[in-house]
């Protein structure tokens, strides 16, 4: 049986497992990434919230969305936006679920897909977005939003951080695991986490990438070849990964 190991936050680990198990594949966690929220005196609250009132906001990950839905309870109660801008289907429920009242004007797959939207684009004149994001939020996505002339005021929440066992459980997977191996990367963040650890992999690996942004950070660290699925989500980037393997066993 193929091994995947799989890098992202313990948390998230866990939720994408079946994905890969569904796929014929052993999983082992070696979480790369764990998500500090920040305090909010440095997150400048205060004065992101003076600007607050009637702007959309764009909410890229479902840490960010728990986050700000607990701002919207308190420090944001009174300020609704005017609707949001969502990133990933599972964030876009949460804000269903958590905060109905306020519309949902746009969910797409990638940072890509959101920046080809029409109702994206098609609204760069009508004022500000509020992001709650990482301080490790990527360039391409707020560029991009840039240049379609939105005023995007970035609300830092969170940063992605190395977890301090990072090592241990990468070693411990490496020794549970069979060949053929694969390495699934979620995010830049965790490939420049892992690659920070300097342990030796074995002869054959089969890497994977989620999407575009993932893949260039892997370039820049000697992968010039991982497998990146046709969309970018967890449920391709399994099939892409266990495809590959297969062929190499």
């Amino acid at each position: 049986m193929p091994s995947v190991i799989l890098t992202r936050s313990a948390d998230d680990n866990r939720a994408v497992a079946p994905l890969f198990e569904a796929r014929g594949c052993a999983v082992h966690s070696a979480p790369m990434i764990e998500l500090r929220p920040l305090p909010k005196d440095m997150c400048g609250l205060r004065s992101v919230r003076r600007l607050a009132g009637g702007e959309r906001v764009l909410i890229t990950s479902a840490y960010a969305a728990e986050l700000w839905l607990d701002l919207r309870e308190t420090d944001f109660h009174e300020h609704p936006p005017a609707g949001y801008l969502v990133v990933g289907e599972t964030s876009a429920a949460l804000l269903r679920e958590s905060d109905p009242d306020v519309p949902i004007e746009a969910v797409a797959g990638s940072a890509d897909e959101l920046l080809r939207d029409e109702r994206v684009a098609g609204r760069a004149a009508e004022g500000r977005i509020l992001y709650p994001c990482s301080t490790e939020r990527r360039d391409t996505l707020v560029d991009g939003l840039a240049r379609l002339g939105f005023d995007l005021v970035e609300l830092p929440l969170y940063s992605p951080v190395r977890p301090a066992d990072a090592r241990a459980n990468l070693q411990a997977a490496l020794a549970d695991a069979t060949p053929p191996l694969g390495i699934a990367f979620f995010s830049p963040s965790a490939v420049a986490h892992f690659f920070t650890l300097g342990v030796q992999l074995p002869g054959h690996v089969v890497i994977g990438a989620i999407g575009a942004t993932t893949a260039g950070a892997l370039a820049g660290r000697g992968i010039a070849d991982p497998v990146v699925p046709e969309r970018p989500d967890a449920g391709a980037l399994a099939g892409a990964l266990a495809r590959a393997l297969a062929e190499a066993g």
